[in-house]
């Protein structure tokens, strides 16, 4: 019930199993959810991204786990954009982590982007730490990054809603989505 308290506002119940409440807010918007379940092993989003992509479907796939929130978008199957709430998944680290920039370089940037409001990207950009083409191909290998973090999650729920807000694609891409599962399942062995 505490998890209740902070999402305040009217609700409507969905028609669901006895054993389960499905509850949408009213304010929610009009996106529809097509499919939502738990996840349980390592893998099994696999299943889901397989459907998505052979099902040509356009919309979001979130999925929640105690490390954070990630969603990714798709565009008649193509993975076009990824977002993520877990910290070593973010741009600045994945920039890092693949030795584009220093430690120093991407405190710099967060302490520049922080002060103008800008996006990390647009900022390393600005302060000549980054090329935009480099920052370009980075950000797709966010995207992956990410999705093959998604793959190994073995705890938590997923949801497919049939639409995206285009405001959270930063920088639209073609990822094909049967190769970033052959990649993952390799990275699983």
């Amino acid at each position: 019930s505490q998890s209740l308290r902070s999402r305040g506002g009217e609700w409507r119940l969905l028609p669901s199993p006895k054993e389960l409440i499905i509850a949408r807010a009213m304010s929610g918007g009009d996106a529809i959810l097509k499919l939502a379940g738990e996840i349980r092993s390592p893998g099994a989003l696999s299943d889901i991204v397989a459907l998505a992509a052979q099902s040509q479907w356009k919309g979001e796939l979130v999925l929640l786990s105690e490390q954070g929130t990630r969603s990714f978008y798709f565009d008649h199957g193509i993975v076009i954009g990824a977002s993520t709430t877990v910290p070593e998944e973010r741009l600045g680290e994945t920039l890092y982590r693949f030795g584009v920039i220093t430690r120093e370089q991407l405190e710099k940037v967060i302490a520049a982007s922080t002060e103008t409001g800008k996006r990390l990207g647009e900022t390393a950009i600005d302060l000549g730490i980054v090329p935009a083409e480099q920052l370009y191909a980075m950000m797709a290998r966010q995207v992956e990054e990410v999705f093959y973090s998604a793959v190994h999650v073995s705890e938590g729920s997923f949801y497919f809603f049939d639409r995206f807000d285009e405001r959270n694609i930063i920088r639209r891409h073609n990822l094909n989505a049967g190769a970033l599962l052959i990649e993952a399942a390799r990275r699983m062995d």
